[in-house]
C-alpha cells in the first residue's frame, strides 16, 4: 500500500507555514577517528539535515525568512492520518531561490531538527 502526503507544515511561534516539499538528508551515526595506531570509529550525536521549499509570496513585500527560524516544528501529514513530526526545527541558511514559468518563485532553507517522532 502507497502513503501519500497530504500536508507538510512548518509551525513558528504559533503560525502555519505550508511548505511545498521537505527533504531529508543522509544521517551520519558514526565517524572515522584516526588513533595512534590505527583507524577507529566514534559515535555522533544525531541531528538530521533538512532541505525545505516554500512558495515565495509574491504580494507581501516582507517574506519570512526561514533560515532565523528557532525551536519550530515540521509536521507531516499522510493521507492515513498518520504524521512525522520534526521537533526543535533550527534555521541554518537560504540556500537559494529557483523561478519557473508560471509557478512563481521557490526559496529553498536548510535547516536541522532533532530526531523525527513516528
Amino acid at each position: 500500500m502507497e502513503m501519500y502526503v497530504s500536508k507538510v507544515t512548518l509551525e513558528v511561534d504559533g503560525k502555519e507555514i505550508d511548505l511545498v516539499s521537505v527533504e531529508e538528508k543522509e544521517l551520519e551515526r558514526r565517524a572515522v577517528a584516526n588513533t595512534m595506531h590505527k583507524n577507529g570509529t566514534i559515535a555522533k550525536t544525531v541531528r538530521p539535515g533538512l532541505t525545505v521549499k516554500v512558495l515565495r509570496n509574491v504580494e507581501s513585500k516582507k517574506n519570512v525568512d526561514l533560515s532565523m527560524v528557532k525551536n519550530a516544528t515540521i509536521s507531516i501529514v499522510f493521507d492515513d492520518g498518520s504524521r512525522t513530526v520534526y521537533p526543535n526545527v533550527v534555521g541554518l541558511k537560504r540556500s537559494g531561490i529557483s523561478y519557473e514559468d508560471g509557478k512563481g518563485a521557490e526559496i529553498t532553507y536548510d535547516m536541522t531538527s532533532d530526531e523525527p517522532l513516528e
